[in-house]
């Protein structure tokens, strides 16, 4: 990755309806507003990336964070990380993301959470795509649910075992044709 990949985005916590999700928010002017894409994000700081789903400039989320952070922030006198997320047309660059993306990403601020400077790459939208086959795995071994993994991991287990029993089956076909063929 290219330094100049590299932006500077404001990291805040997701609302806790979407804390264990393997979604984050990004807003950001750069990228069109799109429902669903496979991103990879890399951290500048330490160097660690996550994969995971994002859904780029949603207003009806930004809307509702932006309500709950106003209810939050009237709770806790003047709390700076219930700052709202601002309009992305006002090149302000800002990203929600439960607490498991930013633990794997090093963000691990208590309090305000820092600028951050990120580079987030989305993933091709083909579904034949070998790099979005690869990056679903990635997003898959590492997603914030338990039972994601498990499954995944059970998956490859499963495909492992797969060609295991085709390989056997087709030495064992070779081999009593290697034998018919002798007698």
């Amino acid at each position: 990755m290219a330094k100049s990949d590299y932006k500077e985005y404001r990291v805040r916590r997701a609302m806790a309806s979407d804390a264990g999700t393997a979604v984050v928010y990004v807003f950001d002017s750069d990228f069109g507003p799109q429902a669903r894409a496979l991103v990879t994000i890399r951290c500048d700081g330490s160097g660690r990336a996550v994969w995971c789903e994002s859904i780029f400039n949603d207003e009806w989320y930004r809307t509702k964070y932006n309500q709950r952070s106003t209810e939050e922030r009237h709770k806790e006198a003047d709390r700076k990380e219930n700052e709202p997320i601002g309009n992305p047309a006002d090149q302000i660059r800002t990203i929600a993301m439960g607490m498991w993306y930013r633990a794997q990403l090093g963000i691990m601020a208590t309090g305000e959470l820092p600028l951050v400077r990120l580079a987030i790459t989305k993933t091709s939208d083909k579904w034949w795509s070998p790099v979005r086959w690869w990056v679903s795995l990635r997003l898959s071994l590492r997603h914030p649910v338990s039972t994601n993994r498990l499954v995944t991991y059970l998956a490859i287990i499963g495909v492992g075992l797969g060609f295991l029993g085709l390989a056997l089956g087709i030495v064992s076909i070779l081999i009593a044709l290697g034998a018919s063929s002798k007698g």
